[in-house]
């Protein structure tokens, strides 16, 4: 049997906990939308004629959604705020569609992440000797309070 997703949904959720780098994980999928389902990690490769909306249908109980995810969850330790960022990049090219996952590293900015991630589907595409026609970049930023948990989470659900 061959699955080929004819719909991905780009959403994002940035989530905080008290108690563990889990529940904001699972706060931060709650927040994008996808929490009540079981995600089920795929590689980064969509087809061609793939439609890719903003906005996240409405997702059953329990549903197993196939997705590409990248999250960026930390503890912060200090007395003053961080910022916790995660993104995914979807290049588009006549044959394929080719999607970019990342997650800042300590004390990385929004304009690094955002540059490091348009240099990795630059790459994913040169290496496939393929041409970029459209890219759409998405990040997640989460601000994570002193002595709590924080995750930043974008993912792409695929409709099968």
């Amino acid at each position: 049997m061959v699955i080929i997703p004819k719909r991905a949904y780009l959403t994002k959720g940035c989530g905080i906990s008290g108690t563990s780098e889990l529940n904001a994980f699972d706060n931060a999928l709650l927040a994008a939308k996808v929490g009540n389902s079981s995600l089920v990690k795929c590689t980064s490769i969509l087809p061609p004629d793939v439609e890719i909306a903003h906005e996240m249908r409405e997702v059953i109980s329990g549903e197993i959604l196939p997705s590409i995810y990248a999250k960026s969850c930390r503890y912060n330790e200090g007395d003053e705020e961080i910022e916790v960022i995660a993104g995914l990049g979807v290049a588009i090219t006549d044959e394929m569609g080719l999607v970019a996952e990342i997650e800042s590293e300590k004390d990385e900015v929004f304009d690094d992440v955002e540059r490091r991630l348009k240099a990795l589907l630059e790459e994913m595409a040169s290496s496939r000797g393929l041409e970029i026609r459209e890219m759409r970049l998405e990040l997640s930023r989460c601000v994570v309070p002193p002595k709590k948990y924080g995750c930043a989470l974008v993912v792409v659900a695929l409709d099968v």
